[in-house]
């Protein structure tokens, strides 16, 4: 081990270190509930915890005096100084339907407010949910073509290294371009939001919870790093306008797709100011402090995954606030 290594290993165990990196609140970042299978591949099955996993994360935030409070009230606490230390916000990106129907009932019954920040593609069924197809693509092939290079792609090691040298590559593409990609590989998009997407009517009956929030997150989930000011604002425009149009409630929110340094750069975050978002967030690892008050903008986020725990929070950054 490296002496730095070395050096972060022993600062992690010094209770003062970790009081000084711990945020007061923690943004929660999550895509699905529903039970892991592992005949898939890891990148897409991490964005899921189980459902055994979030209760009993759950029950020990509470055992550990943590409260869960609702993006709104973040906002407020930020904006108003009033920043609360111990507390929670969990989010959830896409609009799968095992939000419905496997998270809502598990946050409902411990009164957990929460956030999902909705592709309207995916009630519309018109998103091109290009991670699934390319994990269905290297399932069945034993050779790939990365880099114009043929590879192995056997293995399950193979397949999610592969995966995720293909995912890279395919992120620094336009949506046009991505499915000129996959035109030889007779995909019926629409399957995959009509298989793992909510309907309107279920994200009606969320609406009229006062527990859920429901915020833009696009309409077709692009790169937004790569689009012009135009299509930028046409992306969160019609998002805003199929959501208020169903539901009669207009976004008030924001996430970015994908959401790290190469999906979301300053520019973004500039343009993103044009808007009548109280907030916006990011995948940037980080924790939340009473300086993002200047940075609502750029909210970092933290993983929710299946081997995350509490202890883990505090953890030691080159930067202790994450902005851009």
């Amino acid at each position: 081990m490296s002496l730095k290594k070395q050096i972060i290993q022993l600062s992690k165990k010094m209770p003062f270190i970790k009081k000084y990196f711990r945020g007061h609140s923690v943004i929660f970042m999550l895509h699905r509930v529903s039970p892991i299978d592992h005949k898939r591949l890891f990148p897409n099955e991490n964005l899921k915890v189980s459902p055994e996993f979030l209760e009993n994360f759950i029950l020990e935030a509470k055992k550990k005096g943590i409260q869960f409070i609702s993006l709104n009230e973040l906002h407020h606490q930020l904006v108003s100084n009033t920043l609360q230390k111990s507390t929670f916000v969990i989010t959830f990106d896409d609009g799968y339907k095992d939000n419905f129907e496997v998270a809502y009932p598990i946050l409902k019954k411990h009164q957990i407010p929460f956030t999902i920040y909705l592709n309207t593609g995916m009630p519309e069924r018109n998103i091109k949910m290009w991670w699934y197809a390319l994990e269905e693509y290297l399932l069945k092939e034993e050779k790939v073509n990365i880099n114009n290079e043929l590879v192995s792609n056997r293995s399950t090691l193979e397949k999610e290294a592969n995966f995720m040298k293909i995912r890279t590559y395919l992120l620094s593409l336009s949506q046009e371009e991505i499915l000129t990609y996959f035109k030889n590989q007779n995909i019926d998009w629409e399957s995959y939001p009509k298989e793992l997407g909510m309907t309107w009517d279920q994200i009606r009956v969320l609406v009229n919870d006062p527990l859920v929030q429901i915020e833009n997150h696009t309409d077709s989930h692009p790169n937004m790093a790569l689009l012009n000011q135009e299509n930028f604002t046409k992306e969160i425009e019609t998002c805003n306008q199929l959501f208020s149009k169903e539901t009669g409630v207009n976004t008030a929110h924001f996430a970015f797709p994908f959401g790290s340094d190469n999906e979301a750069k300053k520019r973004d975050f500039e343009w993103i100011k044009n808007f009548d978002f109280k907030t916006s967030v990011s995948t940037r690892k980080g924790e939340i402090y009473p300086e993002h008050k200047n940075f609502t903008h750029v909210l970092p986020r933290v993983m929710l995954h299946e081997k995350f725990s509490i202890e883990q929070l505090g953890e030691i950054r080159k930067n202790r606030i994450i902005t851009f």
